[in-house]
């Protein structure tokens, strides 16, 4: 009766390959080479583009609307994963991550200017 459904879901066995080499040993040598990696050109090309893919990916959850919620667990699953790898990155690499900018109380009265001229409509 439900033999097209066990066909289905029927489990297949998955081979992986292990690259087999020996782990690399985290000395003085190796964090120095880790931490020169900040300053290396490709390496902020790299960061760049993580930056900028995870930005996309806010922007597609944020910004449009989705044909599922599969779509939005990998967009969220997206960005976590991202942030996650960047914040890995800073730690090694001994970058600070970035504090928010503090709010002058000029800039703070600009925005107070702001949202006093924007008018509501249907509330």
């Amino acid at each position: 009766m439900f033999a097209w459904f066990t066909r289905l879901f029927r489990p297949r066995p998955l081979v992986l390959e292990v690259e087999q080499r020996p782990p690399v040993v985290l000395d003085d040598a190796v964090r120095e080479s880790v931490r020169a990696l900040a300053w290396h050109p490709g390496f902020q090309y790299l960061r760049d583009k993580l930056r900028l893919q995870r930005a996309v990916l806010e922007a597609q959850l944020h910004g449009a609307r989705q044909e599922s919620l599969r779509e939005v667990e990998f967009l969220q699953s997206g960005v976590y994963w991202i942030a996650w790898l960047e914040s890995q990155i800073r730690r090694e690499v001994g970058i600070p991550a970035r504090a928010p900018a503090k709010v002058t109380d000029e800039e703070e009265e600009l925005i107070e200017a702001v949202r006093a001229s924007i008018e509501s409509v249907g509330h």
